[in-house]
């Protein structure tokens, strides 16, 4: 059964999500590489799609959708918090940066329950659209990231902080996945079962 309170909320965090993260970066998609103009957006179309989807065939689109999209916003707000004293917090970049990975968190863990998904499966599904976006920064813009250019690190070093990057990942992956168990075994949710 589909719980629409959680598919009009869906469709309205979503809405939010991709206008602020549009508005933001002033509607310019093509050219930017910015992982959080990305999460934001990538999170913002999964969640309106989910929730008219959802509303208009009674159906919900696969869990692990929902996990992905919440651990790349993670990523940013992680991120961030490591490197805070160099971040833009000014206006609706401390939405961007902080304020919608802490809010997607939220709905994933109240409205996502992934009590009878495989582990390792949904984890490391999570893995996927990060790998994806370093190849693709790395492929078409070398350099963006200093850390990961293979003309300044070589290509040893860029690999090495590659797997470091996906070990700390996967490790967020498992905390978070193992924490959603636990929360809907507590509370029973089955809002998105």
């Amino acid at each position: 059964m589909i719980n629409k309170k959680a598919a009009i909320l869906s469709i309205l965090f979503g809405s939010w999500l991709l206008l602020i993260a549009l508005i933001s970066y002033g509607f310019q998609i093509i050219g930017n590489w910015e992982l959080t103009f990305w999460s934001n957006l990538c999170a913002g179309a999964l969640l309106l799609i989910a929730g008219i989807y959802e509303l208009k065939y009674h159906r919900k689109l696969p869990r692990f959708l929902y996990f992905d999209a919440m651990l790349l916003l993670m990523l940013v707000f992680i991120f961030v918090m490591a490197f805070a004293s160099q971040m833009n917090f000014a206006g609706s970049f401390l939405f961007l940066h902080i304020i919608n990975p802490i809010l997607m968190f939220l709905f994933w863990l109240l409205f996502i329950d992934h009590r009878q998904d495989k582990g390792i499966k949904s984890i490391c599904s999570g893995l996927v659209l990060p790998l994806i976006y370093v190849v693709i920064v790395e492929l078409f813009k070398n350099g963006y990231y200093p850390p990961l250019s293979v003309r300044e690190n070589g290509l040893v070093g860029v690999l090495t902080l590659i797997m470091v990057f996906l070990g700390i990942l996967l490790i967020l992956a498992m905390a978070s996945f193992n924490l959603n168990k636990f929360f809907h075994r507590i509370f029973q949710k089955e809002y998105y079962h």
